[in-house]
């Protein structure tokens, strides 16, 4: 019997690998689910932290989620990496608030005392009243800050 030259048995003998559809979509689900809960657990967290601050701060924490998603609907090719970045940078702006609460008060309870055997050194009585303006100047620049810088970042992915 003569061999059909058209026919072609490479594809008879190849190994395919066999991946079961049902695994693959349970690993699609399960990044889905904790995309999902990451989105969702943050903004509730936001709704959380900033219920405890003036209200100024839930504006700026407001505008930075409305320029977020408003950059990854008008670049829905980005649209992944700006939700990551937005969620990035509303994540840092609740640790800082947090740190920042956390800081001031062990601040606050410190006597000038105490500073003096910590640093081993004098200083004058309006050290702590000083100090906790310092604090505080640093706490309103970062927190001032941290809204302009994402939107500086979608800025640039937008205009490139």
């Amino acid at each position: 019997m003569l061999k059909n030259p058209f026919v072609s048995t490479k594809h008879q003998f190849k190994m395919m690998p066999r991946i079961s559809s049902n695994n693959a979509k349970d690993i699609v689900a399960k990044k889905l689910l904790w995309t999902y809960i990451g989105y969702w657990g943050t903004f509730f967290l936001w709704l959380i932290v900033s219920h405890n601050f003036i209200p100024m701060i839930f504006i700026l924490g407001s505008l930075m989620w409305c320029a977020g998603g408003i950059a990854a609907m008008k670049l829905p090719e980005e649209s992944s990496r700006i939700a990551n970045k937005t969620r990035f940078y509303i994540f840092t702006y609740i640790a800082g608030l947090l740190a920042w609460r956390v800081v001031l008060n062990i601040i606050v309870e410190t006597p000038v005392e105490m500073w003096e055997r910590a640093l081993m050194m004098r200083l004058p009585p309006a050290f702590a009243s000083s100090f906790l303006g310092f604090i505080t100047m640093t706490f309103v620049v970062g927190i001032h800050g941290l809204c302009p810088a994402l939107k500086l970042y979608l800025a640039v992915i937008y205009l490139s």
